[in-house]
């Protein structure tokens, strides 16, 4: 298995996620501002059978997906300094769905969301603040993704952000705290560090996911947990 994640992670979360894959770790891009600038979600978009890549990239991540037989296509926008440029690629594919502000999504996103049920949020940065479990159920941090989703009958858990670091700035989001592969999903942080973290543990129970908390610690957005 292969996993996409920012090289600036705690040290016990880093330690404990390359026991679960093969780890590639993202370094620091002086494209775009520090605080995101080794997120995976601002550079890479997860899609069902791989990936799409903003052609800014690092090259040795997009080759070793491209090795590992993922299909991976490039994007026509580089990923930029600030809004809106960091947000092209941050997007949610699900079986069902393609969510995302959609008047800002790189056109490739558009083009492979053309058999999905596309739900337009005001939130450029959708996968920071959303985390899909399934096509029935989602963590989230934005109220408007929250409204969407809502209309479309699923499941949804909204989880404040004033808990989550994101060194730099105010806060962080539940999406940028988290990856799933299969039915298991993978937290940087504990959830006992969140007021909600009960509540979360019991919807994730709910909905059959097996939990992994990399370190005893805050909940720390990394631009998400990306699996392969």
């Amino acid at each position: 298995m292969l996993i996409i994640a920012d090289a600036r992670m705690p040290e016990p979360a880093r330690r404990r996620l390359e026991t679960l894959g093969e780890v590639l770790w993202m370094p620091s891009q002086k494209r775009v501002y520090q605080s995101i600038a080794a997120h995976p979600d601002i550079f890479f978009c997860r899609i069902p059978t791989g990936f799409i890549v903003a052609p800014n990239a690092p090259a040795e991540i997009t080759e070793r997906l491209i090795q590992s037989g993922a299909t991976v296509i490039i994007g026509q926008k580089e990923v930029g300094e600030k809004h809106p440029q960091t947000v092209h690629y941050n997007a949610v594919f699900t079986e069902k769905f393609f969510i995302h502000n959609t008047k800002l999504s790189d056109e490739t996103l558009l083009q492979h969301a053309t058999d999905k049920k596309i739900i337009h949020t005001t939130q450029g940065y959708t996968r920071c603040n959303l985390l899909p479990l399934s096509d029935t159920a989602f963590l989230c941090s934005d109220r408007n993704i929250e409204k969407n989703l809502l209309r479309q009958g699923v499941d949804v858990l909204f989880v404040s952000p004033e808990e989550i670091v994101l060194p730099g700035v105010r806060h962080g989001f539940i999406g940028g705290c988290c990856g799933v592969f299969g039915k298991t999903v993978v937290i940087i942080g504990s959830l006992s560090k969140h007021s909600q973290g009960n509540e979360i543990r019991t919807f994730l129970e709910k909905n059959s996911m097996e939990i992994i908390e990399l370190y005893d610690g805050l909940l720390w957005d990394g631009g998400g947990v990306l699996f392969w």
